[in-house]
C-alpha cells in the first residue's frame, strides 16, 4: 500500500493544476450534470422508440446500422457543441479584463494553462463517451456492425472535436472585446456545422459500406493519414496561437508559433511528397501546397502586427553570439523579423513546389499542375503587396496607432482593391462588368485565379511584381531599423537610449544609461501587461 500511495502522490504532484481545478468545477457544476443526464435520457428514449417501432427485429441482419448512426449523430453533436462551449466560456471569463491580472501574476506558464483546458475538454468528452458506450455496444448485438467499426468511428469523432475545442480555446484567449468574441464564436458555430456534416458522411460510409477490403492498401491509408495529419496539425496550430494569446505582450510569444509553423510545413511537406509518389497522384502535394501558401500569407499579415522595438524581456534572451542571432531574429517576436520569416517561408514553399514539379516529372508520375503553382504564387504576391503597403501607411503616416492595426489596414486594402473596382465597373457596364478582359480585376487578390491560363497573367505578374518591389524597397529603412534594434540587453538598451558608442567609451555612464533605460522599458512593459 505504501508503494501505491507513493505512486499516487507522484502522479498527484505532477497533474496540471488547471486540469485539477477545471475537473473539480466540472463535477460540481449543475450545467455539466444536467447536460449528461439529458444526454442519457435522450439516448434511452431514442433507443426504446427504435426498438418498439421495429417490426422484424430478430429477422434482420443490419438493424444495428441505422440506430448506430442515430446515436453517433447525437454523440458527435453533443461533443462538438457542449464541450467547446463549456471550456471556451470558462476561459473567456478568466480572460476578461477584470480577471486578466490573475493570468499574468500566476506562476503557471501559458502553455500549462492552455494544455490544462485542452485535457479538461478531452476528459469531459471521455465522460460523455462513457455515458454513450452501453448504447453503442447494444447496436453490436442488433447485428450489422462490428466492434472495430464502432471503435474506429469513436476515434474519428475525437479528431474534429479536438480541432474545434482548440479553436474555441483560441477565440476565448484572444485579447479582444466580448462582442468580437461572440462574432467569432458564431462563425465557429457555422463552421462546426460543416465539420459535423463531413464527419457524419465519413462515418456513414464506414458503417454502411465498410472499409475492411481497403485497409490493406495505401488508397485507404494515404487519405486517412493525410486527414489525421491535417486535423492534428490544425489543432496544434490553434493551441500554439492560444498559448501566444495568453502570454504577456512583452514576452517572446511568437517564438513557439513560428517554430511550430516551420516544423509543420516541413513535416507535412515531406509526408505529402511521399504520398504523391506512393499513390502516383498529385492531390496530396497540391493540397499541401495550397495550405502552405495560405499559411505563409496569413503569417505575413500577422507578423506585420507585432511591435517594431523588442522589449527588455526579449532583449535579455537574444543570443550574444552573432552566429545564432540571425536565426533568433526571424523566430523571435518582432515585426521586421516576422515579415522576413514569412517571406522566407513562402520562398521555401515555392521552391518545394517547383522542385516537386521538376523531380516527379522525371519519375513518370503526374506532377502537380503548374496552374496551381502559378495561381497560389500570384495570390501570395498580392497579399504581400497589400501587407507591405499597410506597413508603410501605418509606420510613416499613422505611427501613433497600435501596430495591431496593420492587419486590419491590410485586410481593408485587400477588400477595397478586390471589390471596389468591380462595383465601379458594375455602374459603368451593368451587363458586362464581370468580363475579365476589362482589367477591373487587376487589383483583386483573386485575379490570378480568375485569369488562370490566359495571356493576361503576364500583365498581372508584372503589375503586382512592380507594386510589391516598390513597397518592399520603401520598407527597407524600417526593416534595417528593426535589425539594428535587435541586440542583446546592454547594447540594445544603450542603442534605444541614443548612443551605443558611449557604452564602449565610458562604462560608468553607459551603465547609468542602461539602468535608466531598463527601468523605463520595464515600467512600459508593466503598463502594457496591465
Amino acid at each position: 500500500m505504501t508503494a501505491i500511495h507513493a505512486i499516487a502522490h507522484w502522479f498527484d504532484d505532477r497533474l496540471n493544476p488547471v486540469l485539477v481545478k477545471e475537473l473539480r468545477q466540472a463535477v460540481r457544476s449543475w450545467f455539466v450534470i444536467i447536460v449528461l443526464m439529458l444526454f442519457l435520457l435522450l439516448m434511452l428514449v431514442t433507443l426504446t422508440i427504435y426498438l418498439l417501432a421495429t417490426d422484424d427485429l430478430g429477422g434482420s441482419f443490419d438493424d444495428g446500422q441505422p440506430i448506430f448512426m442515430i446515436l453517433q449523430g447525437m454523440l458527435l453533436g453533443t461533443c462538438l457543441l457542449f464541450v467547446p462551449i463549456y471550456v471556451g466560456v470558462r476561459l473567456a471569463a478568466e480572460r476578461a479584463d477584470q480577471n486578466v491580472d490573475l493570468l499574468y501574476i500566476t506562476t503557471l506558464r501559458p502553455m500549462s494553462i492552455a494544455w490544462g483546458k485542452v485535457v479538461c475538454g478531452l476528459t469531459i468528452t471521455l465522460l460523455i463517451y462513457s455515458v454513450c458506450a452501453p448504447f453503442l455496444m447494444l447496436t453490436y448485438l442488433l447485428r450489422g456492425i462490428d466492434l472495430p467499426t464502432i471503435f474506429l468511428a469513436l476515434g474519428i469523432n475525437l479528431l474534429p472535436m479536438l480541432a474545434v475545442l482548440s479553436l474555441a480555446i483560441l477565440i476565448a484567449a484572444l485579447p479582444v472585446s466580448v462582442v468580437m468574441k461572440v462574432i467569432l464564436a458564431v462563425l465557429l458555430a457555422v463552421g462546426t456545422v460543416s465539420v459535423y456534416t463531413i464527419t457524419m458522411t465519413m462515418v456513414s460510409t464506414l458503417v454502411f459500406f465498410g472499409i475492411g477490403g481497403r485497409m490493406g492498401s495505401w488508397e485507404f491509408w494515404g487519405p486517412a493519414l493525410a486527414g489525421v495529419l491535417l486535423v492534428v496539425g490544425a489543432a496544434g496550430l490553434f493551441f500554439m496561437l492560444a498559448v501566444a494569446a495568453l502570454s504577456p505582450p512583452a514576452s517572446n510569444r511568437a517564438l513557439g508559433v513560428r517554430v511550430y509553423i516551420t516544423a509543420l510545413v516541413v513535416v507535412t511537406g515531406a509526408v505529402a511528397t511521399a504520398l504523391h509518389i506512393v499513390l502516383a497522384d498529385d492531390w496530396p502535394f497540391a493540397s499541401w501546397y495550397v495550405c502552405a501558401v495560405m499559411l505563409a500569407a496569413m503569417s505575413l499579415v500577422g507578423s506585420a502586427c507585432e511591435r517594431d522595438t523588442p522589449g527588455a524581456r526579449i532583449q535579455r534572451t537574444i543570443p550574444r553570439w552573432r552566429l545564432f542571432r540571425p536565426m533568433a531574429f526571424v523566430l523571435y517576436s518582432g515585426a521586421s523579423g516576422g515579415v522576413l520569416w514569412s517571406v522566407l517561408l513562402a520562398m521555401a514553399v515555392f521552391a518545394a513546389g517547383w522542385g516537386n514539379y521538376a523531380w516527379v516529372s522525371t519519375m513518370r508520375i503526374m506532377p502537380v499542375e503548374d496552374a496551381v503553382l502559378h495561381n497560389m504564387q500570384g495570390i501570395w504576391l498580392y497579399v504581400a503587396a497589400y501587407t507591405f503597403t499597410a506597413i508603410l501607411i501605418h509606420r510613416y503616416l499613422m505611427p501613433r496607432f497600435k501596430s495591431t492595426m496593420t492587419a486590419a489596414l491590410a485586410m481593408l486594402l485587400m477588400a477595397i482593391g478586390t471589390v471596389g473596382p468591380m462595383i465601379v465597373a458594375f455602374f459603368i457596364w451593368p451587363t458586362s462588368w464581370h468580363e475579365t478582359e476589362r482589367g477591373w480585376w487587376l487589383t483583386s487578390v483573386v485575379s490570378p485565379v480568375v485569369h488562370s491560363g490566359r495571356d493576361f497573367m503576364s500583365s498581372i505578374y508584372l503589375f503586382v511584381g512592380l507594386w510589391l518591389g516598390m513597397a518592399a524597397a520603401l520598407a527597407v529603412p524600417w526593416w534595417v531599423r528593426g535589425v539594428r534594434q535587435f541586440t542583446p540587453t546592454s547594447y540594445g538598451a544603450a542603442r534605444l537610449a541614443g548612443s551605443v558608442e558611449e557604452v564602449a567609451v565610458t562604462a560608468p555612464a553607459a551603465s547609468a544609461v542602461v539602468v535608466e533605460s531598463s527601468s523605463t522599458m520595464a515600467a512600459g512593459e508593466g503598463a502594457a501587461d496591465g
